[in-house]
């Protein structure tokens, strides 16, 4: 306890002399006053991994405790304020050595000692907020400012926190949500099937890594939401909230279907050639936006992409590099900088070579693209970037899209430079508008519906993801 700590001196004094006499013998302490001094923490997040229940007698649901410890590394004592950040309003608890409260001020820690800290959540899983409830415990030490964060599952959901999975799984409940905490790694030759109606929700940094294969079976009345775990309305069109899906070399096979994915960093990443006739990776009637980095990154790799619109990116809406094999149809990239301040092209491929630190070739990169019926477009003046500086053949097909830029050698049944009139840029609604020049403007590529599902049934599709329909 603190506070036996504190009068130990006096205690010793008093059991010496056999009377309650003080003496000035007692050494005061000396404190350290330098800013540079810090506490150090028995660990930088307090996580309550579980799903709360009621307990008997209590009228909300509580957590187990945790234990935080903290250490003064000074030789000397220290005066610390130590504060729960959300206060009286957070669903947190804190206990400071045996004292319940929100905020203590210029708290003494010995010299080489340690203090500890409680904490309970009480946080109902059946009141519809956040997946992931945050706080944390502010200290201020010499002026400078350290927080401890506070973090626990806050809904009623099926919660992963860095787990790898260990056999094929599914996961098909629409009605309770998929929490991912650090990550949910699919090894190699294993699968993980998703199914129409999911919602799955990402903390900061998190999200999927494929070795194996993943398949997002999401439909026309219930499609697949993947996004960060912050539900509140100021975090609806917020960039960087979680991570993305990462395709590493050895996963093969995976399909992304009627899926919404939103609000992360890069939202897929594809790292190397398929290891079969198949794309790696085939996405389909899917939008990919508020990407604070890249909609579509690759890296040598082969990927598919139908119906699919990539929008508001911090830099890139698709990015090819080190060769690869690509094939968009009926696709829209459009990046407008309303949330960034952009430098770089919507859509850049490239065929450069792979080289290491001495700069000496490791592998020469060929480079496939066939892009058709779709739409490339955004704020700059050149929103096409084709580099071609590598060894590796190029294959490049594009025939009857929409592209902004001014590089010159193509062919006739493209339209360049022209505004397709998107409906509510500002919106972020990238389906056409009544007077878009990209309605009816395609050839049919035997593609039946569009990004929501409506039909192309007219004989004259429209070019980009988005069917208008009058």
């Amino acid at each position: 306890m603190q506070l036996l700590k504190q009068h130990s001196g006096w205690i010793l004094v008093l059991l010496f002399f056999g009377v309650g006499v003080l003496t000035p013998s007692c050494k005061r302490e000396q404190f350290d006053n330098n800013p540079s001094t810090k506490l150090k923490f028995s660990t930088d997040t307090v996580m309550f991994d579980t799903v709360f229940t009621i307990l008997g007698g209590g009228p909300f649901p509580r957590s187990v405790n945790k234990r935080l410890i903290v250490y003064n590394p000074s030789k000397n004592a220290i005066k610390t304020t130590i504060r729960l950040a959300g206060g009286n309003a957070s669903p947190y608890r804190i206990n400071i050595d045996g004292e319940r409260t929100t905020q203590l001020n210029d708290y003494e820690i010995l010299g080489g000692d340690s203090i500890y800290i409680f904490v309970e959540a009480s946080i109902d899983p059946r009141n519809g907020g956040d997946p992931i409830v945050r706080d944390s415990i502010e200290f201020i030490t010499n002026g400078n400012t350290q927080y401890t964060q506070l973090r626990a599952f806050g809904v009623d959901a099926y919660y992963f926190n860095k787990v790898t999975s260990t056999n094929d799984t599914a996961w098909m409940d629409a009605t309770k949500p998929y929490v991912i905490y650090g990550y949910f790694w699919i090894p190699q030759n294993r699968k993980l099937t998703i199914g129409p109606g999911v919602k799955i929700y990402s903390d900061v940094g998190a999200g999927f890594i494929i070795e194996g294969t993943l398949e997002v079976n999401g439909t026309k009345q219930n499609r697949v939401v993947m996004q960060g775990a912050r539900l509140g309305k100021d975090f609806t069109d917020i960039p960087g909230q979680w991570y993305g899906l990462h395709f590493i070399t050895t996963s093969r096979n995976s399909t992304i279907k009627y899926t919404d994915i939103v609000n992360g960093t890069v939202g897929v990443r594809s790292d190397s050639l398929s290891n079969n006739a198949n794309p790696k990776v085939t996405i389909e009637n899917t939008l990919i936006k508020n990407m604070s980095a890249v909609g579509v990154l690759a890296f040598t790799s082969r990927l598919k992409m139908v119906n699919t619109c990539v929008v508001n990116c911090g830099q890139y809406t698709f990015a090819g590099d080190l060769g690869g094999n690509y094939e968009m149809l009926h696709c829209t990239f459009a990046n407008y900088g309303g949330t960034f301040s952009r430098k770089e092209e919507s859509f850049a491929i490239s065929n450069a070579d792979y080289k290491n630190q001495a700069g000496n070739v490791i592998s020469i990169n060929p480079l496939t693209v066939n892009i058709r019926n779709s739409i490339i477009y955004g704020s700059l003046r050149e929103e096409f970037l084709f580099v071609r500086e590598g060894q590796g053949n190029v294959t490049a097909t594009f025939f009857d899209n929409f592209i902004k830029t001014e590089l010159l050698g193509w062919d006739a049944s493209n339209t360049l430079n022209k505004d397709p009139k998107f409906k509510n840029i500002a919106d972020l609604d990238f389906s056409l508008d009544t007077l878009s020049p990209a309605k009816d403007k395609a050839p049919s590529l035997g593609i039946l519906d569009d990004l929501e599902g409506n039909l192309r049934n007219d004989g004259a599709p429209d070019v980009g993801a988005y069917e208008r329909v009058e």
